[in-house]
């Protein structure tokens, strides 16, 4: 699913998410690898490899491509 990245001119810029994407959580710095994608949904792969689910609304708002 796509990811707003950035605003030119009024016109958002869209990002795709795919499998092997790094994306970095915010806050804390953490790199994360995208494992799948779904239309409503993203797991993430943590550095150990251990999967977790992450809504798209929260994907948008506290990660970004690294």
């Amino acid at each position: 699913f796509p990811v707003t990245i950035a605003k030119v001119g009024g016109k958002e810029e869209r990002q795709v998410i795919s499998p092997e994407l790094k994306i970095l959580h915010k806050k804390s710095g953490i790199r994360y690898t995208v494992d799948s994608v779904s239309p409503k949904d993203c797991v993430l792969r943590t550095p150990e490899g251990k999967t977790f689910l992450v809504d798209a609304e929260t994907l948008e708002r506290e990660y970004e491509l690294d």
